[in-house]
């Protein structure tokens, strides 16, 4: 599988894509901004660049309950998800998680969400919780 992301430096790119991040989770009802920002200030989430957008991406839990978490991704181009999702399955299983998560108020990403895998296992107010078991 070829590598698409190459990880990147939060404060080299900060100024650039924080006012992304922000615009982006207002206009989907889902400001979680500040929570993504100092995350990957402090080093708990981690900014994976690919050629046509970005991802941000945390471990959770340990062992045999370790999960990556899809805080934010961020793209300009079609397909992205059927792109991108295995080289972040492939990510995952690296790190030895046993499944992806995301969390999205887009619902017009869930029959894609579908086709990849993902199950929506809850819902808080219109946030779907998504989980993908790899």
């Amino acid at each position: 599988m070829k590598n698409r992301f190459s990880q990147a430096d939060w404060e080299s790119y900060r100024e650039r894509l924080l006012p992304i991040i922000s615009q982006t989770a207002k206009r989907n009802g889902h400001d979680h901004t500040q929570r993504i920002d100092d995350a990957l200030s402090n080093k708990r989430a981690f900014l994976f660049l690919c050629p046509d957008g970005f991802v941000v991406l945390s471990l959770r839990g340990k062992q045999e309950k370790r999960r990556l978490l899809v805080l934010f991704a961020f793209g300009w181009g079609e397909h992205l998800i059927a792109r991108y999702q295995p080289q972040i399955d492939d990510m995952a299983r690296r790190a030895k998680a046993q499944k992806v998560e995301l969390y999205t108020a887009v619902l017009g990403l869930s029959p894609l969400l579908e086709k990849q895998g993902y199950i929506r296992s809850q819902t808080n107010g219109h946030v779907g919780h998504w989980t993908k078991t790899l």
